[in-house]
């Protein structure tokens, strides 16, 4: 029975250890089959108001809520990174799905960096960056 219960902790370990060798394939690979058919889900509700402000406000999107004094939520970069994909893209949602998801990977990666430095510990900071 001990030695089982060995064998169980010694693989356990030696696995721990090849996914510290990989942490970002690891990460990669869990974002790939977690959000596989996202980009082809369409939030109608979201998809509709955000086009229609695009073509709507045009150029003056970057900046809309700042001119209306309703700062709650502004995000000027975010505006002009969506304003450049709608020029590209128009009413193409899987496009701008694609684009989110692999912002949020980036994301996802700058928090494993971070958990690397505030834990020391690959192992803590690929948990971290996928619970993210």
């Amino acid at each position: 029975m001990m030695v089982a219960k060995q064998y169980i902790a010694n693989m356990f370990n030696s696995t721990l250890q090849r996914i510290e060798k990989f942490p970002i394939i690891i990460l990669v690979l869990v974002f790939i089959i977690t959000y596989f058919k996202v980009p082809f889900i369409f939030f109608q509700q979201d998809e509709w108001y955000g086009f229609g402000n695009l073509i709507s406000y045009g150029s003056d999107l970057i900046f809309h809520r700042f001119a209306q004094g309703d700062i709650n939520h502004l995000v000027p970069i975010h505006n002009l990174i969506y304003l450049i994909f709608f020029k590209y893209f128009f009413l193409n949602h899987i496009a701008y799905n694609i684009a989110g998801l692999l912002i949020h990977l980036l994301n996802a990666v700058f928090v494993y960096k971070i958990g690397q430095v505030l834990f020391n510990s690959n192992k803590f900071a690929l948990f971290t960056a996928v619970l993210f």
